[in-house]
């Protein structure tokens, strides 16, 4: 929310990248899935949610969410 939307090839791209790391440093881990990240962003969507708009996430969470 504090960038605008990102295209989801780019968040995939660096999902994959990170769940290869982590595969690399911790290989019990399973990697993070596209559903898990955007829980995660749901929720984060509703911490910040009082922030929006003022400055440090300008973009709303409907014009940011990744489709």
């Amino acid at each position: 929310m504090t960038h605008g939307p990102i295209h989801g090839a780019a968040i995939t791209e660096a999902l994959n990248a990170y769940s290869s790391a982590v595969a690399d440093h911790c290989p019990t881990l399973p990697p993070v899935t596209w559903e898990e990240l955007m829980s995660w962003a749901e929720i984060h969507h509703i911490l910040i949610a009082r922030y929006a708009g003022d400055g440090r996430y300008p973009f709303p969470w409907d014009q940011a969410h990744p489709s």
